[in-house]
């Protein structure tokens, strides 16, 4: 059921010990299995911010299949003003002429690229395809 609960639109499972007797509150008798839709992502370059943003408008993300990388989306929401600033000084020395990502639905306006040189351990909620809520570390 689990495995089948995201396909289903699922929030999770609620679980209870067989034996335990219903209690109102929390307890350890009864567990909540929640389903997340995520993935592992590579940041593969940033869009430029607008109006008054600060730093980068949005990571395009990627992921790899078969050791090559696909772009997925962006990731724009979810930074305050100082990660804003932290991830672009990093991003900008990680700059390449050329897109990282193997296939060609990506931007291409406003955009600038970045080397891989490590898998990043970064985490998006996929909210529809190319569409992500935020990265998390």
């Amino acid at each position: 059921m689990l495995i089948a609960s995201p396909a289903g639109g699922w929030e999770g499972i609620i679980a209870k010990d067989g034996d335990s007797v219903y209690a109102s509150g929390r307890s350890t008798d009864w567990l909540k299995f929640k389903c997340l839709n995520e993935q592992e992502f590579v940041v593969g370059g940033y869009t430029d911010p607008k109006g008054s943003r600060t730093g980068f408008g949005a990571l395009l993300v990627g992921f790899y299949e078969a050791g090559i990388l696909k772009f997925a989306g962006k990731v724009g929401t979810g930074y305050n003003t100082t990660t804003l600033r932290g991830l672009h000084s990093k991003l900008t020395k990680l700059e390449i002429k050329a897109p990282p990502f193997a296939n060609n639905d990506f931007p291409r306006r406003d955009v600038h690229w970045v080397a891989q040189r490590r898998h990043t351990s970064h985490y998006a909620h996929r909210l529809e395809q190319g569409l992500f809520t935020r990265i998390c570390a």
